[in-house]
């Protein structure tokens, strides 16, 4: 197994008060600011992710940029823009106005740079407010009319942060990662290696393998999986099994991603 060490730049973005400093001293110290400061130009933070492939381990060196909310900084913003290879922009579920200044404002400043891993759309402070609120339904509809992935968080309690930089951090690794399964493929893919393969990419981002193991067999006890005669049917249903678990253990939204990944890998197998 290779060992592969990746740099990858990602930029926060959104109205001043949103919490963007919370949400990275969070993800990074484990901490909530209480007291708000108002930011100055831009701060950077830094931060390892490991992602653990069948036949690659990929450790992500994050430099994450938490870019001030004043409109006016225009220079520094497209300085802080430059090379962006993921774009997070957050908004406060509280105050309508700045989920309204997403579309209005800061997705017309993302369209000057490409950033390779796209945007994500992050509602915070759902400590405060119900992911079922009118609030949230805006923003959830901006995402939708634009397919954007969307992520509800609370940088005050940790709810959902982990799983958001995860989900972006997978998907900043994913073209390494592709390139990798292809040149270990010598021989035709068979459904014993797409199942070595789902199982061992659901063993690494549970990051226990003890535990995810036990999880990962109690779903093929119920469903009578064998695998010595595995067909698309049941690879299929085992799918559906672990779609459901991740969206409890890790994030709907990880979840969906990963069990389309999944599903293109059996489907893309030959029928013999």
């Amino acid at each position: 197994m290779e060992l592969r060490e990746i740099d990858k730049k990602i930029l926060l973005m959104g109205d001043s008060r949103t919490g963007k400093t919370a949400i990275v001293e969070r993800f990074v110290n484990n901490r909530f600011i209480e007291d708000y400061l108002p930011g100055t130009g831009v701060k950077v933070y830094h931060k390892r992710l490991q992602f653990i492939y069948p036949n690659v381990i990929i450790n992500l060196r994050l430099a994450i940029y938490d870019l001030c909310g004043q409109r006016e900084y225009e220079r520094i913003r497209e300085m802080a823009l430059a090379d962006a290879d993921a774009i997070v922009l957050v908004s406060d579920l509280s105050r309508v106005e700045t989920i309204s200044s997403i579309p209005e404002f800061w997705v017309i400043e993302t369209s000057k740079v490409d950033a390779k891993a796209g945007l994500v759309y992050l509602g915070n402070k759902i400590d405060l407010v119900d992911e079922d609120s009118p609030t949230a339904a805006i923003l959830k509809r901006i995402a939708d009319e634009r397919g954007i992935p969307i992520f509800f968080c609370s940088a005050k309690t940790g709810e959902n942060i982990d799983e958001l930089f995860q989900f972006v951090g997978k998907r900043l690794v994913s073209s390494v990662a592709q390139n990798y399964r292809k040149v270990q493929k010598e021989r035709p893919m068979t459904l014993t290696n797409a199942f070595d393969y789902i199982l061992a990419d659901f063993c690494a981002q549970h990051g226990d393998m003890e535990k995810a193991m036990l999880i990962a067999q109690n779903q093929f006890l119920e469903i009578g999986l064998d695998l010595r005669n595995l067909t698309k049917e049941k690879m299929i249903e085992m799918l559906e099994r672990l779609r459901m678990v991740e969206s409890i253990l890790l994030s709907e939204n990880i979840a969906k991603v990963n069990y389309q990944e999944r599903l293109n890998l059996v489907n893309s197998i030959p029928t013999t």
